[in-house]
């Protein structure tokens, strides 16, 4: 099956309040945890990897990609009894992103933020993700003027894995609930979140008809201001893709294809800019309908001292 498609697979949910609000405390106790976490890494670990636990397996520029010694548990016992066989992905893959990016944490999250399904298949172009197509099936919170980065929707996307080996490697597909926003530390730091969980939603089967797997992820993304200029992220990953894929396929598909914080930067700078863009269509399209010439010239003019783009 040729990704994406012509339309989404499912129908709107439409969520009832009850449903509504049981995702809602879901995705605020994982905030909640998640802080937690990143707050026993800076102070009981001085923000260091514990490198006896996590293994380096990847550098992306200033981000490094750490994965977990010790092996989980094995998913299931095959319908004999027995272990999995090596080689195939049995087991949970656990991964630990941290390190930096250029950029102001507001910038980044406005980066982050892709509450129409149009943003993501674009986020996702820009910063080389996997990720074939999209479609937000919920939107349950929704920004305002004074939490401009808080969202929760409820989405569906599908993973395509290496472009090389999608002729031997079925795709797969994960339902998610995607919670963003801004909370504050113990210490008082405003500290950014983007947090991805997989959900089982009756109005949206797996497509075995599409020959999709549907796999299962938690992702937790962390950003903090940690000096002028520079952003830390600290992102940890729990992936099942399902399957039997290779080992060493399901890791490269986690550690590059699902999480591309180190390109957030860059990403920002062309959001914005294309927001700039947008802006500038849409007063010459005004101006040329209802204002006079000499009118747009001044006002143009007040608006290029208002709007700065940030370096």
């Amino acid at each position: 099956m040729k990704f994406p498609l012509a339309q989404a697979p499912f129908p709107p949910l439409n969520l009832c309040d009850g449903d509504k609000q049981a995702v809602v405390e879901l995705a605020d106790l994982f905030v909640s945890q998640t802080l937690g976490d990143y707050e026993i890494h800076l102070e009981d670990d001085q923000g260091v990897v514990n490198e006896a636990r996590w293994k380096m397996v990847k550098r992306f520029e200033n981000v490094v990609v750490y994965q977990e010694r010790e092996a989980v548990h094995p998913r299931r016992l095959t319908q004999d009894g027995r272990r999995p066989e090596q080689g195939t992905v049995k087991d949970m893959q656990k991964l630990l992103w941290f390190g930096t990016v250029t950029g102001n944490l507001d910038d980044l999250m406005y980066a982050v933020v892709n509450p129409t399904a149009d943003d993501a298949k674009v986020k996702a172009a820009f910063v080389g993700s996997n990720v074939l197509d999209f479609a937000v099936l919920d939107s349950i919170v929704h920004p305002t003027p004074d939490d401009p980065f808080r969202g929760l929707q409820i989405k569906w996307a599908v993973n395509g894995g290496p472009a090389l080996m999608r002729t031997v490697v079925r795709c797969r597909d994960f339902v998610y609930i995607e919670s963003t926003g801004m909370t504050m530390s113990s210490t008082g730091e405003r500290i950014g979140y983007h947090i991805l969980h997989s959900i089982a939603v009756p109005g949206a089967p797996e497509l075995h008809e599409h020959k999709v797997i549907r796999g299962n992820m938690t992702l937790y993304h962390l950003y903090r201001q940690k000096s002028e200029g520079v952003v830390e992220t600290y992102v940890k990953a729990f992936i099942d893709v399902m399957g039997d894929m290779p080992a060493s396929v399901a890791t490269f598909v986690a550690t590059k294809g699902v999480v591309s914080v180190w390109r957030l930067g860059e990403y920002a700078e062309m959001k914005k800019l294309m927001w700039l863009l947008q802006q500038h269509t849409a007063l010459r399209h005004y101006s040329n309908s209802s204002i006079c010439r000499m009118c747009y010239k001044e006002f143009g003019s007040l608006t290029r001292k208002q709007i700065k783009i940030t370096q």
